[in-house]
């Protein structure tokens, strides 16, 4: 596993998780999104991701300065509990990404600024 994704919308009114893997070893273009959070069968995202359709609806705008720290706060969280695992957490990118906006890099490079080692940041930011 080399990569952690939050994966949200243009308006922040959902979320799943995404994690990337190298699918043969020393292969470089071998990667693959194919892990997500739907396929674990107790998973509470799928609860925020209605809370978070309740909310934009009230607000009829975007939740980005709303929910977006919430989501860089629970990667790091994340990030530490994979460590208190056994996991090799600082070799793992952790970042939120954006489905359906041309400004999905951006939040990508910002979020990942604030979780991640500069060893890891370094690379994500070249890809």
């Amino acid at each position: 596993m080399y990569g952690c994704a939050l994966v949200t919308d243009s308006d922040f009114g959902s979320v799943y998780m995404s994690v990337n893997t190298v699918n043969e070893a020393g292969d470089p273009t071998s990667y693959s999104w194919e892990y997500t959070s739907d396929q674990l069968g107790n998973g509470k995202l799928p609860q925020v991701s209605e809370e978070l359709l309740r909310l934009l609806l009230r607000s009829e705008d975007s939740l980005q300065d709303t929910v977006l720290p919430v989501f860089v706060q629970a990667l790091k969280h994340l990030k530490q509990d994979a460590a208190q695992t056994g996991h090799d957490a600082n070799t793992i990118c952790f970042f939120v990404t954006i489905t359906d906006d041309d400004a999905a890099e951006n939040i990508e490079n910002m979020t990942a600024h604030g979780i991640n080692s500069a060893r890891v940041l370094s690379a994500f930011l070249i890809r």
